[in-house]
């Protein structure tokens, strides 16, 4: 998967790049416009202004995903670490997101404290 498009340089830097890594072997790229041009599958990630959309946990409307609480599963986990002051709307944000594209779940960990 290809995520060169904001690194890119030159008038046409970032199709050419995405294009030449397709036909170097990668199966996708973030650059949906090149994706058009040159047939290769959009991919990406959750937007960071998805992540900070979310306050809490409470918020969510369904804590599972395939039959299991991964709320409650990843609070164990962080507690079992030492985790005590972590931002819960983040949590929630990557269970919302993996919720919505459970086979395609890409985590845009950069945002994530813990």
């Amino acid at each position: 998967l290809e995520f060169g498009l904001r690194r890119a340089q030159g008038p046409d830097g970032a199709i050419s790049a995405s294009r030449y890594a397709f036909m170097g072997g990668f199966d996708g790229t973030s650059n949906v416009l090149a994706g058009k041009l040159f047939g290769i599958g959009a991919r990406g990630t959750m937007a960071h202004s998805f992540v900070t959309t979310f306050a809490d946990c409470d918020e969510l409307k369904d804590r599972t995903l395939d039959g299991t609480d991964v709320v409650a599963r990843a609070m164990h986990y962080r507690a079992d670490m030492g985790y005590r002051a972590c931002n819960n709307g983040e949590l929630a944000a990557f269970v919302a997101y993996a919720q919505a594209f459970p086979d395609n779940f890409l985590a845009l960990v950069d945002t994530y404290e813990t």
